[in-house]
């Protein structure tokens, strides 16, 4: 079985490990920078952070990279695509490091979109949304797998006198809707491929069952 796609800059999983962490994780967790209180069931163990209202994971690969809450200031600066409260950006992971005048990062945003819908769907509104933001996504990097209900788009803007590229994961699980985002410029101008720890944090992307 192909766990694992290739795309053109980096690695999709096709289905994230599903893991089961036991009911007294809750109890052992630390928030990250401005995340809300420890009783809404997320926060950190060791390098991993937990989600037990969306139901997922994330972990960093080393100490170069930080768990940060958005506060709701971060996220009403981001406009209309947070204005629905069925849609969040539970945590971001930015590196220590300023690479070309950018700090790579990665996001996780859920949404609840229910039952009635399917990947082909969300990635056409997830593409719509990124052409109304006036970035540019290619359709060739668009990959779709319908059996594993997950895809992957690329799309870049202009930054400064660079090109800043995001790689989106995305995954439709019982009625949620993931999307986990690198953002990152370029460290050669020969290649926008993932680096310094992006593909180890997006491929560490698990659910919860």
């Amino acid at each position: 079985m192909i766990a694992e796609l290739q795309t053109a800059i980096g690695v999709l999983k096709l289905v994230p490990e599903a893991i089961q962490v036991g009911k007294d994780i809750w109890d052992k967790i630390v928030p990250p920078k401005e995340i809300d209180p420890v009783d809404n069931k997320e926060g950190v163990v060791g390098d991993t952070f937990f989600s037990e209202n969306k139901k997922f994971a994330i972990s960093i690969p080393s100490d170069n990279w930080n768990f940060w809450k958005p506060s709701p200031q971060f996220l009403a600066s981001m406009g209309y695509i947070f204005a629905v409260p069925s849609r969040s950006m539970p945590i971001m992971i930015m590196s220590k490091s300023v690479i070309k005048l950018f700090r790579p990062n990665v996001n996780v945003v859920v949404e609840d979109v229910g039952d009635y819908t399917n990947i082909e769907e969300m990635m056409i509104v997830s593409r719509l949304m990124l052409q109304n933001q006036c970035v540019t996504v290619n359709d060739g990097d668009i990959v779709i797998d319908s059996d594993k209900q997950c895809g992957q788009l690329i799309y870049y803007q202009q930054y400064m006198n660079s090109k800043l590229v995001s790689v989106q994961n995305c995954y439709l699980n019982d009625g949620m809707f993931y999307t986990i985002t690198a953002c990152y410029v370029p460290m050669s101008d020969f290649s926008d491929k993932l680096f310094g720890g992006l593909q180890e944090i997006m491929n560490s992307f698990k659910l919860l069952s």
